[in-house]
């Protein structure tokens, strides 16, 4: 009894341990099936890992695309933040796991200790990318901020090009108001042109009126016509400066010119050298002109004109070397001279002058024959100047270039004598010339 008692109770625990050994089996073979899913679960987290490294790379790249890629960095974005909850739901998991190994075995314990120290590395991982990620949302915000700025800065350019658009338009307005003007200015330009075409029509018939055709003239049929001087001292040693008659001398170049005549042009000649070149002229061959011209702009003084250096020279002087005794070749041919100077210092008909003086030359009558000198005023008075030249010279040179070819030269005279005249002035003329001259055309 007592040993089927005995063989009883050995069943009983043999048993109960088969049964306790086929739990620890089982047991064992699911701490086995746990260890792999654990060994999964951490391949799949270094392969999770591995992807979000490589996800960390194409945020890079992607940030240094940004300007293109900001709607696909923002939802990209928004997938790590759900993965990143998703790995740290998974981490706290992992740590339940973890603790319940623990209690089961040792060896486990020192796994999942290894699992755990790899897990911290994890989250270091992923502190660094949470911060990248800060990071990027930093820089985000300030492309953000960058991208508000070139907004403003359109709309800056925006109101500056309408700004501009609008100065063009007042541009083009000033210009339509410039052009109207200007019109307005040609069409009076046209009427005094026009003006002017009926002044020199009417004294053109007053000129008729008053000369008829001589048949008896000088012959004016050589070209070229004759030798024209001109002599304009402008500075002088003591003498003050003859300021505005620079231009004089190319007015009466551009007359003469027009006239045929073959010109020279001399500037501040000393007494010697005013001689010389008179005294020149004479010793020349005018066999092949038909006239001789000389044209003297100068301070004067008692029939004299004053050279360069301050010495009055007689104006017979000046005229003898081209008389019919002196020069045989301008025997019974016209000489012209024509003297801006003063004849004295009294001022014609005025209490005042603003211009400059040519001092004082007296009235001087040729009594040789063919000569003509035409003077800027009258005994006793001054030369009036202004500062942009005399208008006895400015009348002569555009009188003769106007009518010299179809005038005869004394109606010409006359001509400047009124034009003086209309401006409160009046020139003279005297004249030994047997015949008309005309300069007519070739």
């Amino acid at each position: 009894m007592h040993l089927s008692t005995e063989l009883s109770f050995k069943t009983k625990a043999n048993v109960r341990l088969s049964e306790e050994n086929s739990n620890l089996k089982n047991q064992a073979e699911a701490d086995k099936r746990e260890m792999r899913n654990l060994t999964n679960q951490r391949e799949a987290d270094k392969r999770k890992m591995e992807q979000l490294r490589n996800q960390r790379d194409a945020d890079r790249r992607k940030m240094e695309k940004l300007w293109y890629l900001l709607e696909q960095l923002v939802e990209q974005r928004e997938a790590d933040r759900r993965m990143m909850e998703q790995l740290k739901e998974l981490k706290v998991a992992d740590k339940r796991e973890m603790e319940q190994l623990k209690e089961q075995k040792e060896a486990d314990r020192r796994e999942m200790e290894q699992l755990k120290e790899q897990k911290g590395a994890d989250k270091r991982e992923k502190e660094q990318l949470k911060e990248q990620k800060e990071a990027d949302k930093r820089e985000m915000e300030q492309l953000s901020d960058l991208v508000e700025q070139l907004k403003e800065q359109k709309g800056a350019d925006k109101r500056e090009k309408e700004q501009l658009k609008e100065q063009r338009e007042a541009g083009r307005r000033e210009m339509e108001q410039q052009r109207e003007a200007d019109r307005r200015e040609m069409e009076q330009l046209m009427e005094q042109k026009e003006a002017d075409r009926r002044e020199k029509e009417q004294l053109k018939e007053q000129i008729a009126s008053l000369s008829t055709k001589f048949t008896c003239s000088y012959d004016m049929s050589r070209s070229p016509r004759g030798i024209a001087v001109i002599i304009n001292n402008i500075n002088f040693e003591d003498m003050p400066r003859r300021d505005g008659a620079e231009g004089d001398t190319d007015r009466l170049r551009e007359a003469f010119e027009s006239l045929n005549f073959k010109v020279f042009i001399f500037h501040d000649l000393d007494q010697a050298r005013m001689v010389a070149t008179m005294k020149e002229q004479g010793r020349a061959d005018h066999s092949n002109y038909d006239c001789f011209v000389c044209c003297i702009m100068s301070h004067g003084t008692g029939g004299m004109v004053y050279s360069s250096d301050d010495v009055g020279i007689d104006i017979s002087q000046l005229m003898k070397p081209v008389n019919a005794k002196k020069c045989p070749s301008l025997k019974g041919k016209p000489k012209l001279f024509f003297i801006q100077a003063c004849q004295g210092e009294k001022l014609q008909g005025r209490e005042s002058f603003d211009g400059d003086y040519d001092v004082k030359p007296v009235l001087y009558i040729c009594h040789e024959a063919d000569f003509f000198l035409g003077l800027a005023t009258v005994p006793g008075y001054v030369a009036v100047r202004f500062e942009d030249g005399a208008p006895y010279v400015w009348h002569l040179a555009k009188l003769l270039k106007d009518f010299g070819p179809t005038h005869d030269l004394s109606t010409i005279m006359a001509m400047v004598c009124d034009k003086m005249n209309n401006s409160g002035w009046i020139s003279s003329n005297h004249s030994t010339l047997r015949k008309n001259i005309i300069f007519s055309a070739n």
